[in-house]
């Protein structure tokens, strides 16, 4: 739709264009038309009593007054909102604080041979103290950073500890039910 109006807009011969019901999404788009923004609200009530007289759609004026005060302008509710959002962010720490992430360095026939990663990068750091515009210098630094940093992400492994299926299912429980209540009280339900 906002597109549609620009099209207008840029073939309009007009020198003043007044256009009323622009959504928070397209404000950034009718600011780059370089167009002045006036922003007007109003109070909760008067928003309410508009929403039940204007009857544009066939579930207009069907929300209490409650239910319109709701998360994201939803019938969903904030306190909803937020106990989802408890029970999320309880449920991940649970979940995460039972991880393990541990390490060992790469082996290569049986050996460690992270010092032979070491190589390039001592070969590239001497070239470009010798010479600091060196693109084959730059280059070995950055190929051996590149593999270090490399070698430990693949060879890090991440174990869940040892818990009990009640504990687990807890865990889980609180997750996904925050996670549903979240999406629950955004989500217009009409």
């Amino acid at each position: 739709l906002v597109e549609a109006l620009g099209h207008r807009v840029n073939k309009s011969w007009e020198k003043i264009i007044v256009v009323n019901g622009i959504r928070m999404d397209e404000l950034e788009v009718v600011k780059n038309w370089g167009a002045k923004v006036i922003y007007v609200t109003a109070p909760m009530e008067l928003r309410f009593e508009r929403y039940k007289n204007r009857k544009e759609k066939d579930d207009d004026g069907v929300m209490d007054f409650e239910n319109f005060k709701g998360a994201g302008g939803t019938s969903g509710g904030v306190f909803q909102f937020l106990i989802g959002l408890a029970m999320a962010v309880s449920g991940a720490y649970l979940l995460i604080s039972r991880v393990v992430v541990t390490s060992n360095f790469w082996n290569w026939g049986g050996y460690n041979t992270f010092g032979l990663s070491l190589i390039p990068l001592i070969f590239g750091i001497g070239i470009v103290f010798f010479n600091g515009r060196s693109i084959l210098g730059w280059i070995l630094v950055f190929v051996s950073c590149v593999i270090i940093i490399s070698g430990i992400l693949m060879n890090l492994q991440i174990y869940f500890q040892s818990t009990s299926l009640f504990n687990t299912i807890i865990m889980i429980i609180l997750f996904a039910g925050g996670l549903g209540l979240i999406a629950r009280s955004i989500v217009d339900r009409g």
